[in-house]
């Protein structure tokens, strides 16, 4: 897969926080987004790049497709409630009793194969049956994706992904959809699921901007708006004294760009299914525009998720090794 020329494995089993640690140009990118192309729910992330472009750059006479594997420990009993169609499910309930399977993405067709599956249209569908139900796949890379400022709405429910599905989870915390304002006739109505989706989201942005940042985190908030009844706008409010002021989200801070992306990804996974426990989060260079002081709380909190939500895979250029006195 592009500058990875050969097997590569990283056990996210045994470890729950990974740095990939390295100059530039080195290939740690290029894993992360390989690990992320695992999943076809994040086919449509990031404009589909780490879906493209995916021959090795280093061995063009190697024409081999790009295989991304994951070997999953899970009981027969799992395995065969996992698949969604009753002919198949009857068709391999005498398999062998087993605790791990390995899936296989080929990235060139975007096919799925099975260890313990032979037939091989089987194994496509009931692969993409246990992916979907595996935990998220969360990448986080600001250097090529800004928060967007406004987000067409468009009239049918689609496959939800991206910002639009980002604020879709957002709605979903109060009930709500973002179908249910464009389709909801009176003013006051569509206001009041405005607000309401605004102090659920100002309640997370708030309190983990107080985590990393110099001051408490409130002088910064959310403000939604509907444009032509079809468009959410998306502002920044940005509080001084007893007065509001606001500003598009590219205008702030690089380092807030970063903090805002991350947090919203990370609370509001477009994901439709799978499992809200040990998410994987791939992280690019996270925090690289944060004051110094900023970036040694963010490692806290990168420490603190992955003892509590998931495993973290992150890209750095350094890394600080702690060791105790020498004894004397």
């Amino acid at each position: 897969y592009r500058a990875i020329d050969g097997p590569l494995e990283i056990n996210i089993k045994k470890n729950k926080l990974v740095p990939l640690i390295g100059a530039n140009e080195s290939g740690k990118t290029t894993i992360l987004q390989s690990i992320f192309a695992f999943d076809y729910a994040n086919d449509k992330e990031y404009e589909g790049r780490h879906l493209k472009e995916l021959r090795n750059f280093y061995n063009p006479q190697d024409k081999n497709p790009a295989i991304i594997e994951a070997e999953i420990s899970i009981r027969k009993i799992d395995f065969l409630n996992c698949i969604s169609d009753d002919t198949l499910r009857t068709k391999y309930a005498d398999l062998p009793t087993f605790s791990e399977i390995t899936i296989s993405r080929n990235l060139d067709t975007k096919d799925y194969s099975i260890s313990i599956i032979e037939n091989v249209e089987d194994g496509k569908v009931i692969a993409k049956d246990i992916v979907s139900r595996l935990p998220y796949i969360i990448y986080n890379d600001d250097f090529i994706e800004r928060p967007k400022n406004e987000i067409p709405i468009p009239e049918k429910t689609t496959e939800l992904y991206g910002w639009l599905g980002i604020y879709e989870r957002a709605f979903n915390k109060i009930n709500s959809s973002v179908f249910d304002i464009i389709k909801e006739p009176e003013e006051n109505i569509k206001l009041g699921i405005l607000s309401d989706v605004e102090a659920e989201i100002n309640k997370t942005l708030i309190k983990e901007w107080g985590k990393i940042s110099l001051d408490d985190g409130s002088c910064l908030s959310i403000k939604l708006q509907l444009e032509n009844n079809n468009t959410l706008k998306v502002q920044i409010v940005e509080k001084k004294g007893n007065t509001d002021r606001f500003f598009r989200i590219e205008e702030r801070s690089k380092g807030f760009l970063w903090f805002f992306n991350f947090v919203m990804k990370i609370k509001y996974n477009p994901k439709a299914n799978g499992s809200n426990n040990d998410i994987i989060y791939l992280l690019d260079e996270p925090g690289s525009y944060l004051h110094s002081v900023a970036q040694e709380r963010l490692c806290h909190m990168i420490k603190n998720i992955s003892n509590k939500d998931g495993k973290v895979i992150y890209c750095t250029h350094t890394c600080l090794l702690y060791t105790s006195p020498s004894p004397r």
